[in-house]
């Protein structure tokens, strides 16, 4: 029979970081109807995700026992628990700094993103990660005056020629 997955106490597991973790992975599995640790972990491992999570693993981080080193295990747990839940991993979501456990602020943008800053900040890395990139886009090339001789006679030499020479 498996391990009934239960919320723990503040007492067990105070507020802050690794609890907020625990919650926003308890909740989607709440959404996603209590699915068995075993379930989870065989959905991850049908899917193409980069990590993996072994049904202890799943257990574990349901019960606020576990916060995993490599993002790629926390967020194959979250997206499969998203998916069970039938909410898109990608969904724009606004995160609050009203909460009790920090000062987190996120948003709007993706709830994987969101997750991450929740994960980041449980394996006490803070919440440093960038925000969402936008295209660099170079500013336009300016004439370069010694290279097309736009000085022109002011230095004494040809106007069209590159290599004049500067008077001193």
């Amino acid at each position: 029979m498996p391990k009934v997955i239960q919320m723990p106490s503040e007492d067990e597991l105070p507020p802050g970081a690794r609890r907020r973790f625990m919650e926003a992975l308890y909740r989607l599995w709440i959404d996603a109807g209590r699915p068995a640790s075993l379930k989870v972990s065989e959905r991850i491992a049908e899917s193409d995700l980069a990590g993996s999570a072994s049904k202890e693993a799943v257990r574990r981080m349901l019960s606020g026992k576990a916060v995993p080193q490599d993002w790629h295990n926390a967020e194959a747990v979250f997206v499969v628990l998203s998916e069970m839940a039938g909410l898109d991993p990608d969904r724009l979501v606004i995160v609050d700094s009203d909460h009790e456990y920090g000062e987190v602020e996120f948003g709007p943008g993706p709830a994987r993103a969101a997750f991450q800053k929740i994960w980041s900040e449980a394996r006490g890395g803070g919440v440093f990660l960038h925000e969402p990139m936008t295209d660099y886009i170079p500013p336009a090339k300016k004439d370069d005056p010694w290279a097309t001789g736009g000085f022109g006679n002011a230095f004494g030499g040809d106007a069209g020629s590159a290599k004049d020479e500067l008077p001193f």
